[in-house]
């Protein structure tokens, strides 16, 4: 008998996420159709997918999506971005965003994965075990927790599972460089690759508190654990137990960049704090899932991340 295919709707697709939640779903299942959102009108841009455009706080957007298809697993990646920082609009748009999908999500949805944010927390207690006592500082983060409230109540109304995943420093090549607003990985390789421009890295801190994690690690373990009956209904934070500086992270870029090419000046010869490998216990809990996927160390990383974005390799 053949096997059902299960129908799995992304949103927030095109995103530093998203593409990568795409290729592991097409990488791990044969047996799968995925609907992707987009914002604007584009081209059927990797031959497979199914398409829908339009404003996702429209309710009418979604009306269209789970009339014309038969939804199994929502994956809910679209979410405003402007910095940790005080923005209304931000507020106001993920939590519309949220509010909708739900509103819109039929019987037929068995399960709800929801990417939120570090940012939930608003002091250095990382903790995915107890509920938070503290409203978040940034309205960014204050828009990912009420999310992550509202999610648990809807799933408990309308019956279905949900998983919600907290990422830390999540380094992707298909992030867009926005002044003040990109990661700290992206915003170094604009400014020594792209811009070139005299970099003071002897002015940047030495302490390790940094993990950098690789998008592809993350996109595996998500999506390795959809079906997983442990990770229903739980909270992870995720990312890496692998600690670095602010200076060598840019030390090793400009290393990578020198390698290939892409810079003309060598890496200054600058000392670095060792790497910190004691046990980091914001990640405990996602051991449960196997977190050994998130594997990819610091120095493949960075060069993962210029020859897909520079040089696209890797893909």
């Amino acid at each position: 008998m053949e096997t059902q295919i299960q129908n799995i709707l992304v949103t927030g697709s095109e995103g530093g996420i998203g593409q990568y939640i795409i290729r592991e779903l097409y990488r791990q299942n044969d047996n799968i159709s995925v609907i992707r959102t987009s914002r604007n009108p584009c081209e059927d841009k990797d031959g497979i997918s199914k398409y829908y455009h339009g404003d996702l706080t429209d309710s009418a957007v979604y009306k269209k999506i789970f009339s014309e298809n038969r939804i199994d697993t929502v994956i809910a990646c679209a979410a405003l971005w402007n910095g940790i920082n005080q923005d209304q609009n931000v507020l106001i748009t993920n939590t519309l965003l949220i509010t909708v999908l739900l509103y819109a999500v039929p019987p037929t949805v068995k399960n709800v994965i929801f990417f939120s944010s570090s940012a939930v927390y608003s002091d250095d207690n990382y903790d995915d075990r107890v509920p938070l006592r503290m409203f978040p500082s940034s309205t960014y983060g204050a828009s990912k927790l009420f999310s992550e409230e509202l999610l648990v109540k809807t799933a408990q109304i309308k019956d279905f599972t949900y998983t919600i995943y907290r990422p830390f420093h999540v380094v992707s090549p298909a992030e867009i460089y926005q002044p003040g607003r990109s990661h700290v990985c992206t915003d170094f390789c604009y400014k020594i690759i792209s811009k070139d421009n005299t970099f003071q890295f002897e002015a940047l801190g030495d302490t390790n508190g940094i993990g950098f994690t690789w998008v592809e690690d993350v996109a595996d373990t998500v999506v390795r654990n959809i079906e997983n009956a442990k990770a229903h209904n739980q909270i992870f934070n995720i990312g890496t137990e692998e600690e670095y500086s602010i200076r060598a992270l840019a030390l090793e870029i400009s290393e990578v960049a020198y390698e290939k090419k892409l810079i003309d000046t060598p890496t200054p010869k600058l000392e670095c704090v060792t790497i910190n490998h004691q046990t980091d216990g914001r990640f405990n809990k996602l051991n449960g899932l196997n977190s050994d996927a998130l594997k990819t160390n610091f120095k493949t990383l960075i060069q993962k991340f210029i020859s897909e974005k520079y040089l696209k390799e890797y893909k």
